[in-house]
């Protein structure tokens, strides 16, 4: 004699809560019901609760102070800060210069390339639409403006 047995199918609760991100956010505002109103009960004033507070303002200068007065000599700045730096303004003349060359008109056909690459044809237009009425009403500085 064979047995069958079969498993009974799980039922998530209905509606919004059959989300398990909603039940997260559930359980969390459950949460903050109740030890919201304790930690006012504990803390009450419309300050931050001096207990909570700590002064950093002795060991944050005293490590500025360090920083202005080895960042010539000392290794760390001069073997690898120096070169992240020159790396990072490189990199933002880089973009910069890239940026001027192509023009509003190409900075527009990139985002709107990019934004069809990452989301659709809709974002794409709609990045068209802002970047071109940007361009057409122009910033105002000296390269934008026409030339009399």
């Amino acid at each position: 004699m064979a047995a069958l047995t079969t498993t009974t199918p799980r039922t998530a609760a209905p509606g919004v809560l059959g989300h398990r991100a909603a039940r997260k956010l559930a359980v969390l505002a459950v949460l903050a019901a109740v030890l919201v109103p304790l930690a006012h009960l504990r803390w009450a004033g419309g300050t931050w609760p001096e207990a909570l507070t700590v002064d950093l303002s002795g060991p944050l200068g005293a490590a500025g102070d360090w920083i202005i007065d080895n960042r010539d000599s000392h290794p760390l700045f001069l073997y690898f800060f120096g070169h992240v730096s020159n790396a990072v303004v490189v990199s933002v003349r880089a973009v910069y210069l890239t940026l001027l060359a192509a023009g509003w008109a190409g900075v527009t056909a990139a985002a709107a390339l990019i934004a069809w690459r990452a989301a659709g044809p809709r974002l794409a237009a709609g990045t068209t639409a802002a970047f071109l009425v940007c361009g057409l009403l122009g910033c105002g500085c000296r390269p934008c403006r026409p030339s009399p």
